[in-house]
């Protein structure tokens, strides 16, 4: 794995979600953050685990059972922010806050299971792991200065990662939900 290229429609997603009793005290922060630096609250909180395109050899549907049968013997995990970020997104074609999600023991033995999984069935993972994983929060129209954000005190619980969504990108803004996988509590 190298440079992460833009998605694609086609590709597919693998994110964790945080389940609908987590997201009130996310949304409290989304609406504070967007009260300082103004843009848009991404609607669908979410962490991109990785991105692929899928084989042409299989159906997705078989390479998505086969992920979300590994995938639902692994133990739910918190998933915790370091501190902000912002980036242009060139997919979104905008710029991005979100939270930098720390790379904790737990969800680094997720990330590494879900590659190796992916890699055993011949699939190359889009995300290299050298770049910082981060959770969605605000989208903006230009960069802001992140000494101006509201403190919130990190490491900072976002949710805990019991839920795996698979996606399929359509095209921009546009995208099919596949399936799910619920962790193991």
């Amino acid at each position: 794995m190298t440079e992460i290229r833009t998605a694609q429609a086609g590709d597919i997603c693998v994110l964790l979600m945080p389940e609908p009793e987590e997201l009130p005290p996310l949304r409290q922060m989304q609406e504070e953050l967007m009260r300082t630096f103004g843009g848009w609250i991404a609607a669908e909180v979410h962490v991109t685990c990785q991105r692929f395109e899928p084989p042409f050899d299989r159906k997705i549907h078989e390479v998505v059972l086969n992920l979300r049968t590994a995938l639902a013997r692994f133990p739910a995990f918190p998933v915790i922010a370091s501190g902000l970020t912002q980036f242009h997104a060139p997919f979104w074609q905008s710029y991005v806050l979100r939270w930098q999600v720390e790379y904790t023991p737990e969800f680094k033995a997720f990330i590494l299971a879900l590659d190796g999984l992916l890699e055993q069935t011949g699939i190359i993972p889009h995300y290299p792991h050298n770049t910082p994983f981060t959770c969605s929060a605000l989208d903006l129209i230009t960069p802001v200065q992140l000494e101006f954000a509201p403190r919130f005190n990190y490491p900072l619980h976002l949710f805990t990662a019991r839920r795996v969504v698979f996606s399929r990108v359509m095209g921009l803004n546009d995208f099919e939900t596949l399936g799910f996988a619920q962790l193991s509590q």
